[in-house]
């Protein structure tokens, strides 16, 4: 029997209070469970912050790439996983040189002129919504953006990229 239980049971059985020995005992683990938590907790921080950059720095590529309808600035995170959908034109999954000529020929058809992010979320589930600026047939107009990353082992890649 360990001591909690022993603990517990004397106090509803008997109305007695546990002896200073069991209460110690029991404080003790109390703690060493604590002072485990805390460490695990302050050796994962880094690594979640390192993780959170990353992602940062992905849909900061991301971002320049869209405003300047430079496919090749985040081309490296285009996977077979990857679902486009782009306003009409075309949805789905398609291979990353597919994806590329597609996202291509339609930033080239939108001429973009400029793209902020007005949501980040880097950490969880990272994903990301703004506005895409662009001047076609000599219209300005903008489009909404939704970007989702997922990781694959150490890789980060665009799980989604919607333009609406």
């Amino acid at each position: 029997m360990n001591d909690n239980y022993k603990i517990n049971k004397s106090l509803k059985n008997t109305g007695e209070r546990p002896s200073p020995v069991s209460l110690f005992k029991h404080l003790q683990l109390r703690m060493m469970i604590l002072a485990l938590l805390l460490m695990f907790s302050a050796l994962s921080a880094p690594a979640r912050a390192a993780e959170s950059e990353d992602v940062r720095s992905i849909f900061t590529s991301i971002s320049r790439g869209l405003a300047t309808g430079n496919v090749s600035a985040f081309s490296k995170y285009i996977t077979g996983q990857t679902y486009l959908s782009l306003a009409s034109t075309a949805s789905g999954y398609y291979s990353p040189n597919q994806a590329f000529y597609i996202l291509q020929d339609f930033l080239k058809s939108m001429n973009p002129t400029s793209f902020r992010f007005s949501i980040l979320e880097p950490e969880g589930s990272p994903y990301a919504t703004g506005v895409l600026h662009f001047e076609s047939k000599n219209r300005k107009s903008s489009a909404q953006v939704y970007i989702a990353l997922n990781k694959a082992g150490n890789n980060w890649y665009i799980s989604q990229l919607t333009l609406k």
